[in-house]
């Protein structure tokens, strides 16, 4: 009897040590693959006027295959949020945002959006440090509540693992934004 306990011991502490490396395993490529964007999401909040706060997450680096591809936004509204949030992304000496996310309403999130506006601007592959623009406005009238800023970078055409300090904005390549030859 005490033979037969001892083998039952012995292959169920086997057993659970096998569970564990493969549930290890799954993890870390889980981790180093799909959730790999989330390494950067950014949880923060804005006090409105009325002394509420808007809690919501958001990308800190968002990459950009090309212009024509959808960016890693990742921008979530927090579902016990009382307010609409909008998030603008403008990026210093250009008139008009890259990107405006629209309301989004308590509990709702944008993971991917375009980059419409950067595609007319004829942006370069590069490192673009910005502003995210947080607002947070009334559900019944849309009244603005508040708003604050947050720097967020945006990586058109060379990933975040790749870029280095001479990726940095336009004319990164050596040449002015816009000149001609």
């Amino acid at each position: 009897m005490k033979k037969k306990l001892f083998s039952n011991t012995k292959w169920l502490t086997t057993g659970f040590a096998i569970t564990i490396t493969v549930l290890t395993v799954a993890l870390l490529v889980l981790r180093l693959t799909f959730l790999r964007d989330m390494a950067s999401a950014q949880i923060s909040k804005v006090e409105t006027i009325e002394g509420n706060y808007l809690n919501y997450t958001y990308n800190q680096e968002i990459y950009f295959p090309s212009l024509t591809d959808e960016g890693n936004v990742l921008i979530q509204s927090a579902k016990e949020n009382t307010s609409y949030m909008t998030v603008i992304i403008t990026y210093e000496g250009l008139e008009e945002p890259l990107l405006d996310t629209g309301f989004i309403r308590p509990g709702e999130s944008r993971a991917k959006l375009p980059l419409d506006k950067a595609k007319k601007l004829k942006l370069a592959d590069g490192v673009y440090p910005c502003v995210a623009t947080i607002k947070a406005y009334d559900m019944k009238t849309q009244d603005l509540l508040g708003s604050e800023e947050q720097d967020v970078t945006l990586f058109i055409g060379i990933k975040p693992s790749e870029a280095g300090e001479e990726d940095t904005g336009p004319g990164a390549d050596g040449e002015e934004e816009g000149s001609e030859e």
